[in-house]
């Protein structure tokens, strides 16, 4: 009798044991599971600021009324920074008969448009303002020609000198 109910407590903890281990095992999986998600969503968005917003046109036009603007090569790199640092979807497609590209957004987007290329404008502006070294260069010859100034007033303001010392 004793041996039974040691026998029977015995198989009691193993059967405890079992369902514990099997509880940690499903909850081990589950975190996996977790973790992978929470990886495979952290990945998407890496390769989505990677790929910064520009999407395909067909998904634009799935999302809504579509505007166009044409753009030329040089200023198409400073346009798509400005395009993905105001968030604003769009896409890009190379014209084969004027060899330009045309950009498509979505409509409610113009504003952002608008504001992208106010700062491109801006940008190239900038661009027209003289060197920093030109400007130095404008100021070292205008130093130079002011000691040399100096530098005739002293002989001058000498040459008095001694005149003066010669008189008395």
């Amino acid at each position: 009798m004793i041996n039974e109910e040691v026998t029977k407590e015995a198989m009691e903890s193993v059967k405890q044991g079992i369902t514990l281990a099997i509880k940690i095992t499903r909850e081990v999986n589950n975190l996996e599971k977790a973790a992978k998600e929470q990886m495979a969503n952290y990945l998407e968005k890496v390769e989505k600021g990677i790929q910064g917003n520009q999407v395909k046109l067909k998904d634009l036009y799935k999302k809504g009324q579509l505007e166009n603007v044409e753009v030329d090569k040089v200023n198409l790199k400073a346009l798509k920074r400005e395009l993905n640092k105001y968030g604003v979807r769009f896409s890009v497609m190379k014209d084969r008969e004027t060899k330009g590209y045309s950009l498509f957004f979505q409509a409610n987007a113009r504003s952002l448009i608008d504001k992208a290329f106010k700062n491109i404008l801006m940008e190239g502006k900038e661009k027209d303002k003289p060197s920093t070294i030109k400007k130095l260069n404008e100021c070292r010859e205008k130093v130079i020609k002011t000691i040399g100034k100096e530098k005739e007033r002293t002989k001058a303001a000498n040459k008095s000198m001694a005149v003066e010392r010669e008189l008395h």
